[in-house]
């Protein structure tokens, strides 16, 4: 449990809001793979158990993004604002075509 608490106050992934569901999700893998550690093929479980906290907390990030990417592609459609994130986003894609076409102009 510590190794979980301490791996999700890490800066990478500190600030994200679902960080307690990560976490969840990190320990209930941990205790489904725990006593499936094979000293034969290494010397090391610290490392098989982060390799499963990392893949954990990022299999919830993907979630969590494919949702996000639903929820604005809904909200794009309804002529709604999607979230700030894609905001930025189409900002700065809008940006690139400018220079884009300003650059072929020249």
């Amino acid at each position: 449990m510590k190794l979980v608490e301490r791996y999700g106050t890490r800066g990478n992934w500190r600030g994200y809001t679902y960080n307690d569901e990560m976490q969840a999700s990190a320990l209930l893998q941990l205790s489904q793979i725990g006593l499936q550690f094979d000293e034969s093929k290494s010397q090391n479980p610290f490392a098989y158990y982060t390799a499963a906290i990392t893949n954990s907390f990022t299999r919830v990030l993907n979630l969590e993004k494919k949702g996000q990417n639903i929820r604005d592609d809904i909200l794009e459609h309804h002529g709604l604002k999607p979230s700030y994130t894609r905001q930025s986003k189409n900002e700065e894609y809008s940006k690139n075509i400018a220079n884009i076409a300003n650059n072929k102009k020249k």
